[in-house]
């Protein structure tokens, strides 16, 4: 099964007529890797393409500056992009077309990077509630973006204060979440098939992106994906990852508005969300087959190893591929898949040696190949 969704809700107390901005499409969002001051207004790079164009509205979040105590910059919150330097920078305003006065040198939030920029739409809202979907302690609100009491989203997360029975507590390497109300969750659902959710928002970034679920989730990607090991009326729990010590995650409170700039993310409200909807999955190769690009002498059934190329970031896959003839590969050839990579956002299309030697006894490369040169195929994830 391969599934990604995200989700971003935005929500106050929305009345009618009100515009509010949602991450509702796409590009996906990006990691914010610097921000710098230009002497005018703030230029943002991010860490993959970030697909925007002038006048779009977007939010950033998670950039604090080097002033101490870390203090959050005034970068964050909703802004418009002024203008488009190339695919990986782009200077903000306010929504207003203000520019964004100089408040410090870039520098992550807490532990790692949670800086992140992503695309807004903006929406009127009519005399319906809209954006609670089911209300804040409605099942299915509570299932897509559950916090506690004090967030914008849906409630029902525990917050008594400390450990264990708060929220998110963490213990001997075991990830437990306590609910207010008897969830549902499961380790296996009803159909027979393994349960999971995600974490967002923490002060932990380790906890945040490396989620245990080994065949669904990879390391560094946020809303990563944990499997349900156990679970009681009112908590269930997953694997910690490695590195996120003893202690208690309920609380980031650094988030919405403080109500005087409502374009802005610098209030109070609980960052931290827990959702069985939303997480990021583990996306491999499945199949491929040799379509071109590949000089060997040999004989047929001698095989090459490929390096399958990954371009997305994640780990490149790999396998083999045998001659079908004297010195010949036919198109259209299977690839056997030894290692299916992970963190795949489209088929692959090319790959190459690891070292660029031959991998059989016969088999020789041309010089193309040897320099890395890709070998085109066709597969599917």
């Amino acid at each position: 099964m391969k599934f990604t969704l995200g989700v971003l809700l935005a929500a106050a107390s929305a009345l009618y007529g009100q515009t509010v901005y949602l991450r509702t499409s796409a590009p996906a969002g990006a990691v914010v890797t610097n921000a710098t001051w230009n002497g005018a207004t703030y230029q943002i790079t991010t860490q993959t393409a970030h697909g925007f164009s002038a006048g779009n509205t977007v939010i950033v979040w998670g950039v604090c500056t080097n002033s101490a105590p870390l203090n959050a910059s005034t970068i964050n919150g909703i802004r418009k992009v002024a203008s488009v330097i190339d695919a990986n920078d782009f200077t903000i305003q306010t929504t207003g077309g203000a520019n964004i006065a100089n408040s410090g040198t870039f520098q992550p939030c807490g532990s790692g990077n949670n800086a992140s920029t992503g695309l807004l739409t903006a929406y009127t809202l009519g005399s319906q509630p809209f954006g609670f979907l089911d209300g804040t302690t409605g099942p299915l609100f509570r299932q897509l973006a559950l916090s506690t009491s004090n967030s914008n989203v849906a409630s029902g997360l525990a917050n008594t204060g400390s450990c264990p029975g708060d929220g998110i507590c963490v213990s001997g390497g075991v990830i437990t979440i306590t609910t207010t109300y008897p969830h549902g969750v499961q380790v296996t659902s009803a159909g027979g098939k393994p349960e999971y959710f995600a974490i967002w928002g923490t002060a932990s970034n380790a906890l945040n992106t490396n989620g245990t679920y080994i065949s669904s989730s990879y390391p560094g990607v946020k809303g990563s994906s944990y499997a349900v090991t156990g679970a009681t009326t009112y908590t269930f729990s997953a694997a910690a990852p490695a590195g996120v010590g003893n202690g208690d995650y309920t609380q980031n409170d650094a988030c919405g508005s403080n109500g005087t700039t409502p374009d802005s993310i610098n209030g109070d409200a609980n960052c931290v969300v827990v959702t069985q909807l939303g997480y990021q999955t583990r996306r491999q190769v499945a199949t491929a087959s040799y379509v071109s690009g590949i000089s060997a002498t040999g004989a047929a059934g001698q095989t090459c190893v490929l390096d399958i190329q990954n371009f997305s970031g994640g780990q490149d896959a790999s396998g083999t591929v045998a001659l079908t003839g004297t010195n010949t590969i036919a198109s259209g050839t299977a690839i056997t898949i030894t290692a299916s990579g992970y963190g795949f956002t489209g088929n692959p299309t090319s790959a190459h040696t690891a070292s660029g030697q031959p991998r059989a006894a016969g088999m020789r490369w041309s010089r193309a190949l040897s320099t890395r040169a890709a070998t085109i195929l066709t597969g599917t994830t």
